[in-house]
């Protein structure tokens, strides 16, 4: 099926260009308009773009991986791309789906929803933190915990075709530590707020695992050791981060503090999937209510 990707991409592109030759599309940018491409990822990419701006990022869509350009115009203009297609899928690996991440203590707890994942045919491993930090598949890379789990997450899709990842765990009571590793980002988003609260959580730090090149994001590109900078004042300068914030898997997270609230939270995701009745009947709504925002 990964294999129909580098296909099914060209097929999408047709709305959007003219083409020339076998390798040459030539794109009509209309004034003022955004117009996004894909390719598969590892595509090699030259672009000719007068008075355009280019944006490249990497990411997954519908569990293929793909090179995304946008390219925008103010005065509008003719845009020509040589592109040389891979040779092969960027990822060949299908040994696994899921990726479950959580302490060693919770593993066992989480053994259910490993086999009810599998009886739905969504081959599924569960990895501790130990065995991140410890190197048990995977040589470990990184410099902070977050980043060993990021890399782990790297390898574990170049070498097991992972496409879904769940973290579990939140922060511990009444501390300022995490029992699974988050990451802050560095955003300026100019609300009233801003000032009291420079930075956010964000997991999609985990999920953005490739830059529009196929290497790993740091989500660190200055390396002042502030993740996911935009617009971030530091001694009168405005810092900013080179992400694409593309996520290159489908990520989540159990926020769980306890065994108990694990073993809850566990319970009602196998009953919900099981009762396939509910899904239509139900309707969830989330929203930021900081006041002045």
């Amino acid at each position: 099926m990964k294999c129909i990707a580098i296909f099914a991409a060209i097929a999408l592109l047709t709305p959007y260009f003219a083409q020339s030759d076998e390798n040459v599309l030539i794109l009509k940018i209309k004034p003022d308009e955004i117009k996004t491409i894909e390719f598969p990822l590892g595509t090699k990419i030259k672009i000719y773009a007068d008075g355009c701006k280019i944006w490249r990022g990497a990411g997954i869509k519908n569990g293929g991986r793909f090179l995304f350009i946008n390219i925008w115009s103010k005065e509008g203009g003719i845009v020509k791309i040589k592109y040389e297609l891979p040779s092969h899928p960027f990822i060949t690996k299908d040994e696994y789906d899921f990726l479950i991440i959580t302490p060693s203590k919770w593993k066992e707890i989480l053994q259910p929803l490993k086999e009810h994942k599998e009886k739905y045919e969504i081959k599924t491993i569960i990895v501790s933190l130990d065995e991140i930090y410890g190197g048990k598949y995977f040589a470990t890379q990184g410099r902070d915990d977050a980043e060993k789990v990021k890399y782990f997450i790297k390898d574990a899709i170049e070498n097991w075709g992972i496409e879904y990842v769940m973290l579990v765990g939140g922060r511990k009571f009444s501390k300022e530590e995490w029992i699974m590793p988050v990451r802050y980002a560095w955003l300026n988003d100019r609300s009233s707020s801003w000032e009291y609260e420079r930075r956010f959580l964000s997991d999609l730090y985990f999920a953005d695992i490739y830059d529009a090149n196929g290497s790993f994001s740091s989500w660190d590109t200055n390396r002042n050791g502030c993740y996911g900078e935009y617009d971030h004042e530091i001694g009168n300068k405005k810092l900013k981060d080179d992400v694409d914030l593309y996520p290159d898997v489908y990520i989540g997270r159990l926020p769980a503090r306890t065994k108990n609230e694990l073993r809850r939270v566990v319970q009602n995701i196998i009953s919900y999937e099981e009762q396939s009745q509910n899904f239509k009947k139900v309707v969830l709504i989330g929203g930021d209510l900081y006041l002045h925002d």
